[in-house]
């Protein structure tokens, strides 16, 4: 009995160890956001709540994305999540995220007709915690967003 302790204890925690939970960007991204300010662009300007509007993003497990404002569509999409781990000169590791758009359309205030749709892909850095997600742009003057989770 204790010999199959003894074989079966590496197995047990050969088993615990690998078991983690998906904590990558891209599953906590997934769920619904609600738009808190947009700040930057060559004046630094911070908008917030413009008119008093309800902006929610919604992300997808299937990496379908969504934008309404007071529940009307605005946007739709695809999105994708990437992580890159890079090594700085002193041999010190760090992670960055980037959240990227495909084929996104923007819709009239409607929410049925198309305005237009990007032509290229649009990517962005991204920082999520467990209750807030911001996202800017990657140039000079640029805009970043912040969201709170819904």
């Amino acid at each position: 009995m204790k010999k199959l302790l003894l074989y079966l204890s590496p197995l047990c925690w050969f088993l615990f160890v690998s078991c983690q939970w998906d904590v990558s960007p891209q599953s906590e991204i997934v769920g619904q956001w609600v738009w808190e300010e947009t700040r930057g662009g060559w004046n630094g300007q911070d908008i917030s709540q413009p008119g008093g509007k309800l902006v929610v993003a919604s992300f997808a497990k299937s990496n379908l994305y969504e934008e309404r404002v007071d529940g009307i569509l605005s946007q739709r999409g695809t999105y994708r999540v990437t992580t890159t781990t890079h090594t700085d000169k002193n041999k010190k590791q760090y992670t960055t995220s980037d959240l990227t758009f495909q084929d996104l359309v923007v819709y009239e205030a409607d929410g049925k007709t198309e305005r237009f749709q990007t032509p290229v892909a649009l990517t962005y850095m991204l920082d999520i915690s467990n209750t807030t997600l911001r996202y800017a742009d990657i140039i000079a003057e640029g805009y970043s967003h912040q969201y709170r989770r819904k």
